[in-house]
């Protein structure tokens, strides 16, 4: 959604890693070969190819992956 209305994610950080979620990390490269086939289809100029690019790197994070709560600072684009 940010990056529909034209933000800029900045940092993606979490407030703590819950050691419980370890267990899904071995499922991370599946996660990441689905949702790269889905962006993909979905390119359509190189900027679009360019954002997919940051949107895969920012979902495949830990904090994204092990964290509790997702923390996002973003800046508006002008």
């Amino acid at each position: 959604m940010l990056h529909t209305n034209g933000f800029v994610i900045d940092t993606v950080t979490t407030n703590r890693i819950k050691p419980i979620n370890w267990l899904y990390l071995p499922w991370a490269p599946v996660q990441f070969g689905v949702s790269w086939l889905a962006f993909r289809r979905g390119a359509k100029t190189e900027t679009h190819k360019q954002q997919i690019a940051a949107t895969l790197r920012q979902m495949m994070c830990i904090p994204i992956l092990l964290g509790e709560s997702t923390i996002l600072v973003a800046t508006a684009q002008r």
